[in-house]
C-alpha cells in the first residue's frame, strides 16, 4: 500500500483518503455507476468522483437533489478536473 498524500496539496487526493466519496470501478461496474450513485445522492453527498479506468473517464457528479445529481461532467482520464465546492480544487488524474 502506497503513503496516502495530504489532500490539501495539489494533486493530493488519492481514492479512499476519506477526504470525499470516489469510487474506482469494479466488476459489476452497474453498482458504482448506478445503485452507489443513488444512495449517495439521497444522502446529500456533495461531490462524488467516479473514477473508470475501463471506459478511461472521470465523472465528477455534484448538487444532489433527492436521489439523483443534478450535474455530471465527464473528462478524459489523464487530465486535470476541477472538482467543485465544497472540495474546490483541481485534482490531477494522471497517475490514475
Amino acid at each position: 500500500m502506497r503513503p496516502q498524500r495530504d489532500a490539501r496539496q495539489p494533486g493530493g487526493v488519492r481514492p479512499g483518503d476519506g477526504n470525499g466519496p470516489d469510487r474506482l470501478t469494479s466488476p459489476p461496474q452497474d453498482r458504482d455507476r448506478e445503485t452507489k450513485i443513488l444512495g449517495h445522492a439521497r444522502a446529500g453527498i456533495p461531490v462524488y468522483l467516479l473514477i473508470d479506468r475501463e471506459e478511461a473517464e472521470v465523472t465528477v457528479f455534484s448538487e444532489p437533489s433527492a436521489d439523483r445529481y443534478a450535474k455530471a461532467v465527464k473528462c478524459k482520464l489523464g487530465l486535470v478536473v476541477p472538482l467543485p465546492g465544497p472540495l474546490g480544487f483541481d485534482l490531477d488524474t494522471a497517475e490514475f
